[in-house]
C-alpha cells in the first residue's frame, strides 16, 4: 500500500478497501463506534458473517442473504437513514447502494388522488 492509499471500513464488522486519500481512515458502519445504535444490529451477532454485506452486488446470494439478516433487524430504520446519509458500500437497512443511489435520483411521485365521496358528485 503506498503513502497515500489507506484502509477504509466497508460498512461492516472488520471488512476494510483500500482508497486513495491522504485523510485519516473513515470507519463505516458497525466499525464507526460514533454511531450507537449498530451495536443492536443483527449484522453484529455472533454468527453473521460480515462479508455479505460487502459482497459484490451481483451476487445475488450473498446480497439476498445480507436482506435476511436486515429483516429481522431491529435498527434497520436507522441503519437505512444512515445509509441514505452517508451512502457506503454495501446493504444497509436491506438496500444496497445501487438501490439507494437509484431511490435519490429516481423523480417524486405525484400523490395518489384521493377516492371522491359518491354524495360529492350528486349536483
Amino acid at each position: 500500500m503506498s503513502r497515500q492509499q489507506r484502509p477504509v471500513g466497508s460498512g461492516h464488522a472488520h471488512s476494510t478497501r483500500v482508497v486513495d486519500c491522504a485523510a485519516a481512515p473513515l470507519l463505516l458502519g458497525p466499525a464507526n463506534g460514533e454511531v450507537d445504535f449498530f451495536a443492536d444490529g443483527a449484522c453484529t451477532r455472533p454468527g453473521i458473517d460480515p462479508a455479505l454485506f460487502t459482497s459484490e452486488e451481483d451476487d445475488h446470494q450473498a446480497v439476498a442473504a445480507a436482506r435476511a439478516v436486515c429483516r429481522g433487524c431491529p435498527v434497520r430504520l436507522p441503519c437505512r437513514r444512515y445509509a441514505y446519509q452517508a451512502n457506503p458500500y454495501g446493504v444497509y437497512g436491506g438496500e444496497t447502494q445501487a438501490e439507494r443511489v437509484a431511490n435519490l435520483q429516481a423523480p417524486a411521485r405525484p400523490a395518489a388522488p384521493q377516492p371522491t365521496l359518491a354524495r360529492e358528485l350528486r349536483p
